[in-house]
């Protein structure tokens, strides 16, 4: 599919989830046949989705090992940006400027 066309040319990827950002490195693990250890972890969350798409060839597992998280606050009504730098072992918020 796409997402995986993009990944073989850039492995670094973004993934947002309400106010956090996470940075890392994208790998093709392969599909549910050579990841059979992973597959009852997806069907407790997602059992709709494989019982639908599970069985696709494009259907592959992809693992991201996380370098970097984001995090947005708000701290006494000013934007926060909370930096975490796992390469690093590095934290720092600073306050989030437009200018």
């Amino acid at each position: 599919m796409e997402k995986m066309i993009q990944i073989k040319k850039n492995r670094n990827i973004a993934l947002c989830c309400d106010n956090y950002q996470l940075q890392g490195k994208a790998k093709n693990l392969g599909n549910w046949d050579i990841n059979k250890d992973l597959l009852p972890f997806y069907i407790a969350k997602h059992e709709s989705s494989y019982k639908l798409y599970g069985k696709m060839k494009e259907q592959i597992v992809v693992e991201v090992e996380i370098e970097k998280v984001k995090r947005w606050d708000y701290i006494n009504q000013k934007p926060y940006i909370g930096n975490f730098d796992l390469i690093k072992k590095h934290f720092v918020i600073e306050e989030y400027k437009t200018e």
